[in-house]
């Protein structure tokens, strides 16, 4: 009779100790799934953050462009533009130009917030022809 008491008393602790040990593992189990979950979140931020800032590095290259293409037409106009500042998008866009009435040169520095960009060009205005534009 003795032995049947020891038997139900290991039986009882035996049931006590699987709920201990399900708890458990679903603790540890959840820890891990939430640092997989964080990981994969903050691994997809920054890469988000990547193509950001490669995105902005193509805008103000297209901000730049666009002031170079303004100079052009300000120098086709009139000779003797010498350039400015201007607001393009949420950008900043400045010219200066230099040299003789019939050959300029052409600089413009765009900014985007922390971001540059300088684009050179060099223009014959007596016949309206480019000959360089580049970095």
């Amino acid at each position: 009779m003795r032995l049947n008491k020891v038997g139900n008393l290991a039986t009882q602790l035996g049931k006590e100790n699987r709920g201990y040990i399900l708890t458990m593992s679903v603790l540890i189990i959840s820890a891990i799934i939430s640092i997989v979950v964080i990981g994969t979140s903050l691994s997809s931020l920054i890469v988000l953050d990547k193509n950001n800032e490669d995105l902005k590095g193509v805008e103000i290259k297209h901000y730049t462009q666009g002031c170079m293409e303004e100079a052009l037409i300000q120098v086709n106009r009139d000779s003797d533009y010498s350039g400015g500042t201007y607001d393009i998008g949420s950008g900043t866009c400045e010219i200066s130009t230099s040299g003789p009435a019939d050959s300029k040169e052409i600089s413009t520095t765009g900014t985007l917030k922390t971001r540059t960009y300088n684009l050179q060009a060099k223009v014959n205005t007596d016949n309206f022809e480019i000959l360089s534009w580049g970095d």
